[in-house]
């Protein structure tokens, strides 16, 4: 992880589009509001809507805060994939 991680919010993509629970992650990559990111899960890669970025660590649950998963990369959207952000 990179000297200039910041703790990041979003949603997952559900089948009308991004929603449903906020969801908590670290990244160092150049993101902002309206960025997909890569989310690991034992199925491959998950598409995360970022709805918020520096989030403060007094906003998350301080036994989830020291394992944050950390997100590497953006997620490849396709058309129909930006179809659904608005």
């Amino acid at each position: 992880m990179g000297v200039f991680a910041i703790n990041i919010a979003g949603q997952f993509k559900k089948k009308n589009g991004f929603g449903g629970k906020e969801y908590y992650y670290r990244t160092d990559l150049p993101v902002r509001v309206g960025s997909v990111v890569a989310i690991p899960t034992p199925r491959g890669n998950s598409p995360l809507l970022v709805t918020r970025t520096d989030v403060p660590a007094v906003e998350i649950d301080p036994e989830y805060l020291h394992c944050l998963t950390e997100v590497t990369e953006l997620y490849p959207m396709t058309e129909a994939d930006m179809d659904m952000l608005f």
